[in-house]
């Protein structure tokens, strides 16, 4: 029952953020969100950035750091944040992952879906922490 109970939660806790993701979108045509689904159409991965990360990236793109935590949330799954520096030397959050697992295929889809985002605007340097 409560695998059941449970199932229930985060299929709605999926369609709840689709939700949320799509009136972002129409609020602003620079949000940015990508997913995929698997073969049984639930959401492993989840990537989004709001309009202001596309515009302050475009401005400070020098440094890019990502950094993951593990299944400390109540999904039990990663959650990947990019975060870079402004002209204050202040860190700003830009983008957020929430994925199935911590594979290289699941990072390799992150970093796709960020450079794509970013309207292939690479960084001069860029490093990524586990915790």
């Amino acid at each position: 029952m409560d695998k059941l109970r449970k199932k229930s939660h985060t299929d709605k806790d999926a369609q709840d953020a689709m939700t949320w993701m799509n009136m972002r979108g129409i609020d602003s045509k620079l949000f940015c969100c990508m997913y995929s689904l698997d073969e049984e159409g639930r959401l492993p991965n989840l990537f989004w950035r709001d309009h202001q990360s596309l515009l302050d990236y475009k401005a400070y793109s020098d440094v890019l750091i990502m950094d993951t935590t593990y299944k400390t949330n109540l999904y039990r799954k990663p959650l990947v944040v990019f975060v870079r520096f402004n002209n204050h030397r202040a860190t700003v959050v830009s983008v957020f992952a929430l994925i199935r697992n911590d594979s290289e295929d699941t990072y390799e889809w992150v970093f796709q879906n960020f450079l794509e985002s970013m309207e292939d605007l690479q960084p001069s340097l860029s490093m990524g922490t586990r915790l």
